[in-house]
């Protein structure tokens, strides 16, 4: 563990080291390719690509434990529930075992049994005969319906705004005419980084 915590330490620091540089030079130039180029120079040969490399290697580690406490989690809840059933099971046993004895209460070193007269409880054996009032609405949003519309209107939205024939009036007046959606606003991605696994055959 303490070999991995290092790798993931010593690339933390490379790419400080790259964003110094960064900022650094973009104070001199605006140019992207010219700043690439510059990072490259400072770099070894090949090492931006071990930095990557080293953190996908983690990446992907972290990613496989995940997935696999996710499943023992599973199996745990799973083992829970038989547990739950079997204890189920010896209650039963022990309520035929005073049943058959006659008993109503007993004690003992590891606790006492006994039967009580047992709580009130309401059970509903026909919702359909059940007055309306004891019903709660929930409204539910549908989610895709929505990112549809507002995704739509979004793209109107965008078309309007880059069409060089509309005067800054008509421009207004079309705006004025989409639809609203209060309540929603549209969002790029909180993550736009996306990961995928080595191709086949490689490691």
């Amino acid at each position: 563990m303490a070999s991995k915590l290092k790798t993931i330490w010593e690339a933390q620091q490379e790419i400080a080291f790259i964003k110094a540089v960064r900022d650094h030079i973009a104070t001199l130039t605006d140019d992207e390719e010219a700043i690439r180029d510059t990072i490259e120079g400072e770099l070894d040969a090949g090492q931006f690509d071990a930095i990557i490399n080293g953190l996908l290697n983690e990446y992907h580690t972290a990613c496989a434990l995940a997935d696999a406490r996710k499943e023992y989690a599973k199996r745990i809840v799973a083992e829970a529930d038989k547990a739950e059933a079997y204890a189920d099971k010896i209650k039963d046993m022990i309520r035929e075992g005073m049943t058959a004895a006659q008993q109503r209460d007993w004690k003992g070193a590891l606790g006492s049994v006994y039967f009580s007269n047992g709580r009130l409880k309401p059970e509903v054996i026909d919702e359909s005969q059940v007055p309306v009032e004891y019903f709660k609405a929930i409204p539910t949003l549908d989610k895709a319906q929505l990112n549809k519309d507002a995704l739509e209107i979004h793209e109107k939205r965008i078309a309007i705004m880059v069409d060089a024939t509309l005067s800054d009036k008509d421009r207004q007046k079309a705006l004025a005419k989409l639809p609203q959606l209060p309540g929603v606003e549209i969002k790029r991605s909180d993550d736009p980084l996306n990961i995928r696994g080595p191709a086949k055959g490689k490691v």
